[in-house]
């Protein structure tokens, strides 16, 4: 799908409409797609790996994707923990919406792509926003998506207040609002340091000192920090990455349990199948013949 051409929309000219806002589980990878229309994808609970424009990250509670029309992308979430709100939208009524239902199968006969917008200011809004320099918008999504279910007649005008309160919220803080104070947007860029040094090396010892000393804060700082970014401590978050490497091996099938667990980082069998069973509630092996009875 070619990208389409990108229009300057003043914010007067809004009037959005809707298609699709659900709170919803995300349990399997999404292979690289296009859409017609726009979309924001809000993590609520575990992680996504997502790809854009040739870009890569790892999406954590409270950031933001915000996908454009004709844009390829592709995301991979933690299967277990997962949710998120999902919302299509256009930032104009169109009159073919009302024909157009999601989740949608056949992603080879979709619609020409919308145009994509520029807002007063040079604002564009594309790719992935992090928590540190956004509103929590955990609740105008959850009142979005309330307003979207009723599916009363009169409800299009709430739906599309609500959509319009998540809109401005966004806008008001990527177009400067107050400055976000606080230790965590002070020290985001070391803490995703610290978080692209975890994934890079989750399967090697772990040294919380070596760590915060690599980023240039405390041990506690950091751990502070790192817990309000991602939910997780960074020890929790490495053995986070080992379980989850650990089940994709184990979905796999083609290497034995001490291998696998020697491949995620613990040279004792014992320890890994206990550690196993504590974060997944299954012993390896029990995972493996649960995934091939499938």
């Amino acid at each position: 799908m070619k990208a389409p051409p990108r229009c300057v929309l003043e914010f007067r000219d809004v009037h959005p409409w809707v298609r699709y806002a659900e709170r919803e589980p995300w349990r399997e990878p999404m292979s690289t797609r296009s859409i017609f229309d726009h979309e924001f994808i809000y993590v609520i609970k575990g992680w996504v790996r997502a790809e854009w424009a040739g870009r890569k990250t790892l999406m954590v509670p409270g950031d933001l994707w915000v996908v454009e029309p004709g844009e390829p992308h592709a995301g991979v979430p933690e299967p277990r923990l997962t949710e998120i709100f999902g919302v299509h939208y256009d930032y104009v009524t169109l009159r073919d919406s009302h024909r157009i239902s999601y989740p949608m199968v056949d992603h080879v006969r979709l619609p020409a792509p919308r145009d994509r917008a520029t807002f007063p200011g040079g604002l564009v809004l594309s790719g992935v926003y992090r928590a540190a320099v956004l509103p929590d918008l955990r609740a105008p999504f959850a009142r979005l998506v309330q307003a979207y279910q009723e599916r009363r007649p009169a409800d299009v005008l709430r739906v599309r207040a609500r959509w319009m309160e998540l809109f401005y919220l966004l806008v008001w803080a990527l177009s400067g609002g107050p400055a976000r104070a606080g230790s965590l947007a002070k020290h985001r860029r070391q803490v995703e340091k610290a978080l692209g040094w975890i994934e890079a090396n989750f399967a090697g010892p772990f040294d919380r000192n070596h760590l915060a000393k690599l980023v240039n804060l405390s041990p506690s700082h950091l751990t502070h920090l790192f817990r309000r970014l991602t939910g997780r401590s960074p020890l929790q978050h490495v053995q986070h990455l080992r379980m989850s490497e650990a089940k994709r091996l184990l979905r796999e099938g083609t290497m034995r349990v001490q291998e696998i667990g020697r491949r995620v980082g613990y040279e004792d069998p014992y320890h890994f199948s206990r550690a196993f069973k504590k974060h997944e509630g299954f012993s390896p092996r029990a995972y493996g013949e649960m995934i091939r009875r499938r």
